[in-house]
C-alpha cells in the first residue's frame, strides 16, 4: 500500500526549509532532491527491515530455551528435595 503520508512528508520537509533560501538557492529542483533522498532512504530502511533476519526473535527463541531450561532443572531440584526427604 502506498502511503501518501511518507511521500508527502518527505518531500514537504524539501520544500519548507527551501522556502527561506534566496531566490536563487529557491528553486522546484532544489526542494524536490531531498524529497527524493529522504523518500529513498525510507524505502531502503523498510526494505531491510521487512527481508533480513529478525534478530529480536533469536534472542526471544534463546531466552525461551534458556528458561525452558532453567524450569527443568527447578523440577529436577524438586525431585532432588522430595526424593530425599523420605
Amino acid at each position: 500500500m502506498i502511503s501518501v503520508s511518507e511521500i508527502a512528508g518527505n518531500f514537504g520537509a524539501g520544500f519548507i526549509p527551501n522556502s527561506w533560501n534566496p531566490a536563487r538557492y529557491n528553486t522546484i529542483g532544489d526542494a524536490l532532491t531531498p524529497g527524493a533522498l529522504g523518500l529513498a532512504y525510507h524505502t531502503v530502511k523498510n526494505v531491510v527491515q521487512e527481508f533480513l533476519p529478525d534478530r529480536s526473535s533469536r534472542s526471544r527463541k534463546s531466552r525461551g530455551r534458556c528458561s525452558t531450561q532453567h524450569h527443568s532443572l527447578s523440577m529436577l531440584q524438586k525431585l532432588r528435595v522430595s526424593c530425599t526427604r523420605r
